[in-house]
């Protein structure tokens, strides 16, 4: 697709932006972390603000293993790949999880950046996929990239592997696929955009598909389920239930199932009550709300935009899965956060955003509410 005219950052000013943005991040969220913990170290600032909600399930799990008690908030919520690896980098950091977390955090989300630009570059031209990622890597909930989540891992494998499937390369494609049903139950629906790219390589003609090279190629998808039948697998014969991570999520988190709108319904409403959170204790829970909403309707726009711009299937497909599966969960809560993943979303304002002041603008608006964003989930609010 030709782009014509248009912003095109630097090879050093990309990577100076991201590291810069991390950089900026983990100042962000140690003094945020001061204020919850009222240290003046900074490496015991920037620890405190580190810890706070998810990461301090996944610490625990690499610290403690599973637990599962029916009707409770149990972290076998909680997917596996993500504190296996805090558990196995933890001796390089003196036995501390949480930084061995934040270290896989920072080098996943690297390697994901990485390959975005080199996916992109591919079918939109090297402007756009620079653009995309350094958009990507300011977005209001990119910090969380500086933190010990599971989200930079999951970005990265779901970007290798439509990367590697894009230039035929099944077997890999399909093996990082089912690592990330290991990091998050969104990760095991890669296998749905992955099916569709197999499909687009052969022309959508059964005779294609059923040549001998094709169906091997498609047996080979098989693999990508296997990631979160392997954890099922492992919650039945440790705790009798190959649904604990489905069940924990319900017992101990807002979630229920529900029609796709209706999680939407219910935070507007929220927000038409500003003074029951705004005066109350939780005057975060108010601003979340208005974050999941605002980058919802963002979203709803680049993706109709996209489509008027053909962009691939693949990319469409994977956008629509990983935002509108979160929503399935009846809650918009980490819905923002949830968007990291669907890197398609960060292409296509890449696509609209081509000229340079419109580009630097809105990363720089965006970059600037990411800060705050940090530093209020270093304080111990819930930002996603």
């Amino acid at each position: 697709m030709s782009e014509g005219p248009a912003y095109s950052p630097t090879r050093a000013s990309t990577v100076a932006a991201i590291v810069f943005f991390r950089v900026l991040d983990l100042v962000a969220i140690g003094l945020g972390g001061r204020v919850l913990s009222g240290r003046s170290c900074p490496w015991g600032c920037l620890q405190e603000g580190i810890s706070n909600w998810d990461a301090h399930w996944y610490s625990g799990i690499a610290a403690f293993g599973y637990s599962y008690i029916p009707g409770t908030d149990s972290n076998a919520a909680f997917f596996p790949a993500f504190p296996l690896l805090m558990r196995w980098g933890a001796p390089l950091f003196g036995g501390n999880y949480l930084w061995s977390g934040l270290a896989v955090s920072l080098l996943a989300s690297v390697a994901a950046l990485v390959f975005l630009v080199r996916l992109v570059r591919a079918d939109f031209g090297t402007p756009a996929a620079r653009r995309s990622a350094i958009l990507l890597s300011a977005a209001p909930t990119a910090f969380f990239f500086a933190l010990p989540y599971a989200d930079a891992l999951l970005l990265m494998l779901c970007v290798i592997s439509i990367f590697a499937a894009r230039r035929r390369r099944w077997l890999s494609a399909t093996l990082l696929a089912g690592l990330a049903g290991t990091v998050r139950v969104t990760g095991a629906l890669l296998v749905i955009p992955l099916l569709w790219e197999f499909c687009e390589q052969n022309s959508w003609r059964v005779r294609e598909v059923f040549t001998a090279r094709s169906l091997r190629r498609l047996l080979l998808l098989a693999i990508a389920p296997l990631g979160i039948v392997a954890y099922m697998i492992w919650l039945q014969i440790r705790f009798s239930e190959p649904l604990a991570f489905f069940k924990a999520q319900l017992d101990g988190w807002p979630h229920r199932t529900t029609w796709l709108l209706r999680p939407v319904w219910d935070t507007g409403v929220e927000l038409t009550r500003p003074g029951k959170h705004l005066g109350g204790l939780r005057p975060d829970l108010y601003w979340s709300y208005a974050l999941d909403i605002a980058v919802l309707v963002a979203a709803a726009v680049l993706f109709v935009t996209a489509m008027r711009r053909r962009m691939p299937g693949v990319y469409l497909l994977w956008w629509g899965v990983a935002l509108i599966f979160p929503l399935m969960s009846g809650t918009t809560h980490s819905f923002a956060r949830y968007t990291l993943v669907a890197f398609p979303l960060y292409v296509a304002a890449a696509l609209v955003l081509r000229r340079r002041a419109a580009f630097l603008g809105v990363a720089s608006a965006s970059l600037v509410l990411q800060l705050v964003l940090a530093r209020a989930h270093g304080m111990g609010w819930w930002v996603g």
